[in-house]
């Protein structure tokens, strides 16, 4: 059984005791269109700048979008490096912001105009390609579940005392999923060579023994586990949900994962 709601829809207090915060496995979809004349020797032979990370959320600080552009760089730098043993340099990568006019477009956009596009092919002589990234999703989700004690018994029981999971435990689960939009523009055409969508998500969990809940809040949650409650679009949970993943951290992996798809 599992809930879902905002951090803040509790319906009683629960006894914590000795929670411990989890990771669980990350996720990631991705979808990738890419011109056929977009090749690796055209590519490395035109050079690659990346210029900067854009949102369309409105949430994103210069501070932030610079480190993000850094971060993007570094992770196309390393794939590139383990794909065949070239520096960044010989390759061609450079880091060079686009400005926040630039970034704002992008933002609110989804895409540069045909007219920005010719101003930074005029003002550009040593590279041919354009990478921009946009984040277009942030979103935060919850889960509930009871995680069943695990019987052993004997010789096993004396072995795996220490691992084996004791008493039944409440686990509550914060997810988190984040979706970046990729562009690469051929700055001596206007044209777009490739473009990419890429969501990942990860959760951490705080793991809470059963037997110290409240018999209010164990009575609620056999309710919902009824029921549902969804109503409003909303579930509650019960237990405390866990700080959720780190933005950077799902950013880090949407930047690799679009780094490997690259020609």
């Amino acid at each position: 059984m599992s809930r879902r709601s905002s951090p803040l829809a509790h319906g009683a207090t629960l006894l914590v005791l000795g929670a411990v915060l989890l990771s669980a496995c990350e996720s990631s979809a991705v979808d990738v269109k890419r011109d056929p004349s977009f090749t690796r020797e055209e590519m490395r032979a035109g050079g690659l700048l990346v210029g900067g990370v854009a949102s369309a959320l409105s949430d994103l600080s210069a501070e932030e979008g610079t480190r993000y552009a850094a971060l993007l760089e570094e992770e196309i730098a390393s794939a590139w490096t383990e794909d065949d043993a070239v520096t960044a340099s010989e390759a061609a990568l450079r880091l060079r912001p686009v400005g926040d006019a630039c970034l704002a477009e992008l933002g609110a956009r989804g895409e540069l105009s045909a007219e920005r596009l010719a101003a930074l092919g005029e003002g550009n002589s040593d590279s041919r390609y354009l990478l921009l990234a946009s984040i277009y999703g942030d979103e935060l989700d919850y889960d509930e579940f009871v995680s069943e004690a695990q019987e052993v018994s004997g010789l096993e029981a004396l072995v795996n005392r220490n691992r084996a999971q004791q008493e039944d435990m409440l686990v509550t689960k914060t997810i988190r999923s984040v979706k970046v939009a990729f562009l690469i523009y051929d700055l001596r055409s206007g044209g777009t060579v490739m473009a990419a969508r890429i969501a990942t998500a990860d959760s951490t969990a705080n793991r809470e023994p059963l037997n110290v809940v409240s018999e209010a809040a164990r009575g609620l949650y056999d309710t919902f586990d009824a029921f549902g409650f969804e109503g409003e679009g909303e579930r509650k949970v019960v237990g405390e949900p866990p700080p959720p993943p780190a933005r950077e951290q799902l950013l880090r992996k949407a930047f690799a994962e679009f780094a490997a798809e690259l020609p």
